[in-house]
């Protein structure tokens, strides 16, 4: 059945963006009204007490331009762009960043769940990527925002597909949640079994990490020679190492690019750091490898020797994540790095080998559980799609 179409600016009283508690000189708070960025818009549901940025009254009063009030959607417009949010009933106001803009909808013609939905039918996407817009980092303008067209049925019928739609939306929002469950579980276990290796509280005897692990560069193959790419072999960059472990990245290289393009591959099991880069501002992300590889310049290393297993390695280095950030430093044109020698120097706890193999049993069982909550998450979103494309047919 056909609806009538509008455009959301005809639905809605307002449309704003937040802005920054800096530009009036004003710092986020340890608690108070919490403040969302674009990584709190998940498509769904806002959850302010998942918010990990708070302001004070006073600043809230000088941003209230972009106060938040129940019933108000939400749409991420710089950076991951086009993701979308409502805000339910009881929730306390919340302000926002400049990633984040804010509808207040007309709830006598439109039910805040259903122009939630309906802003991330296939339509609305299609206008996203028509506007040139894309999933990395991009901007959309609040007047595009205001065009975005929306289907626009009598509310019962809203409230109608609203109920069809969430039971998709709640599975997918509870396999996501296992997953996350699930990667937070295998650090607590390293702590359990070795305790904080910034501490050693169990007295391992401890190793500089040279002495522990064989450290190799990477680097980048002719880009003028095309026989060097496009091939089966990963070649990773900072960009790919949110995989974990890593098995793919967006470039690749040939066996050319080994045999002659001096490209060298790092073997499975062993630990990718990186070592340069403006990431290294706020994360160094390490991550181990589980198919033969390729790095960049931007990227270390590290193939475990005899002594210490390659998945206790990467996680003791997770759990001292704390310790090489703050051994991260500025180079001369403004670039973050962490100097191989600091990396070298590590002191790293060194637990029997048998225990370190139990620890990477049962962190293997844990990403088994990551995986299938993944696989059952990728279920529900296809599920959740496949009711979209019915629903909202573009």
């Amino acid at each position: 059945m056909s609806y009538p179409i509008v455009a959301l600016r005809e639905v809605t009283s307002l449309i704003t963006k937040g802005t920054t508690p800096k530009t009036l000189g004003r710092s986020y708070m340890a608690s108070g009204t919490p403040f969302l960025r674009g990584e709190d818009v998940r498509g769904w549901a806002v959850e302010p007490e998942r918010a990990s940025l708070f302001i004070d009254r006073e600043t809230n009063e000088l941003l209230r331009r972009s106060v938040i009030l129940p019933g108000d959607i939400l749409i991420t417009i710089a950076g991951t762009v086009g993701r979308v949010g409502f805000v339910p009933e009881g929730s306390q106001p919340m302000n926002c960043n400049q990633a984040v803009a804010l509808a207040r909808i007309d709830r006598s013609r439109i039910d805040p769940e259903f122009a939630c939905l309906a802003l991330q039918s296939p339509s609305v996407r299609t206008a996203i990527k028509a506007q040139g817009t894309t999933a990395t980092i991009t901007n959309l303008s609040l007047q595009q925002v205001g065009g975005f067209a929306l289907p626009l049925p009598p509310l019962d019928e809203q409230r109608r597909l609203v109920g069809l739609l969430s039971g998709a939306k709640g599975l997918k929002r509870l396999a996501e949640e296992a997953q996350a469950k699930a990667i937070e579980l295998i650090p607590a276990l390293f702590v359990d079994m070795f305790g904080d290796p910034s501490v050693n509280p169990k007295g391992w005897p401890t190793f500089e990490l040279k002495a522990l692990v064989h450290f190799a560069s990477g680097g980048t193959p002719s880009k003028g020679e095309p026989a060097f790419w496009d091939g089966a072999i990963p070649w990773v960059s900072a960009k790919d190492m949110k995989a974990d472990p890593l098995t793919t990245s967006q470039d690749s290289l040939t066996d050319a690019a080994i045999e002659r393009g001096g490209a060298k591959l790092v073997p499975v099991g062993s630990c990718v750091v990186v070592v340069r880069g403006m990431i290294l501002a706020h994360t160094v992300p390490i991550r181990q490898t589980s198919v033969p590889l390729v790095i960049n310049q931007d990227l270390k290393a590290l193939i475990p020797g005899d002594k210490i297993d390659g998945c206790y390695l990467r996680w003791a280095l997770q759990c001292l994540h704390h310790r090489l950030l703050s051994r991260v430093t500025t180079a001369g044109h403004g670039t973050k790095k962490l100097d191989l020698e600091e990396l070298t120097e590590l002191q790293m706890p060194l637990p029997p080998s048998a225990l370190q193999q139990a620890f990477a049993e049962r962190a293997r069982e844990v990403t088994s559980i990551q995986r299938l909550s993944e696989q059952a998450a990728s279920a529900a979103e296809r599920t959740s799609d496949a009711l979209m494309s019915r629903l909202f047919a573009a």
